[in-house]
């Protein structure tokens, strides 16, 4: 059943069974990935992580090194339908919205710390247990800077390969397709 704009997914997926989240199949690679991959010596992963995928109107994704550095997984509305007259978003996450997903994690085994957010267009779920420590490195080798530039902004301009070539060896989150 499709989720609308602005009300909470439904848990009853068709042919999943009750309590089961719309989006498990995001979550549960999203948690898989933060986890239990292991990235390459190199790797280097942008501060903001990885995105999962979209459900319905919400995009998922996580962050190895968010909030107190543990990871945080985010949703957002995929597509926000802004009023203008009001200076606000007519789709919203619904109330409770965000209380689910939590719920959908820790059902998941992921031990869910706190949450925030949530009455806009995006909420945040952090978690309690730190990523894999190559996952955590990957971001802790963005966050150091280009040796060459020291800069996370090299590029083309500077004819640096620094951030491509450590980025390209990042093993992405591999959700399944739910259907």
């Amino acid at each position: 059943m499709p989720t609308s704009p602005t009300s909470a997914p439904d848990l009853a997926e068709p042919g999943t069974g009750p309590g089961r989240h719309p989006a498990h199949h995001l979550l549960t690679a999203g948690l898989a990935w933060l986890y239990d991959t292991e990235q390459p010596d190199g790797a280097i992963l942008q501060h903001h992580g990885a995105h999962l995928g979209t459900h319905g109107n919400r995009r998922y994704s996580v962050t190895p090194t968010g909030a107190v550095d543990l990871p945080v997984l985010v949703v957002d509305i995929a597509d926000p339908d802004f009023d203008f007259q009001r200076q606000a978003p007519r789709n919203v996450l619904a109330p409770g919205e965000l209380a689910v997903l939590a719920a959908a994690l820790t059902r998941l085994g992921a031990e869910v710390r706190t949450t925030w957010n949530g009455t806009g267009i995006t909420g945040s779920v952090g978690l309690r247990r730190p990523a894999h420590p190559t996952l955590v490195a990957a971001v802790d080798r963005y966050r150091a800077r280009c040796p060459t530039h020291h800069s996370v902004f090299c590029g083309r301009e500077q004819a640096c390969t620094w951030y491509a070539t450590g980025n390209a060896l990042i093993t992405r989150p591999t959700p399944e397709n739910p259907s």
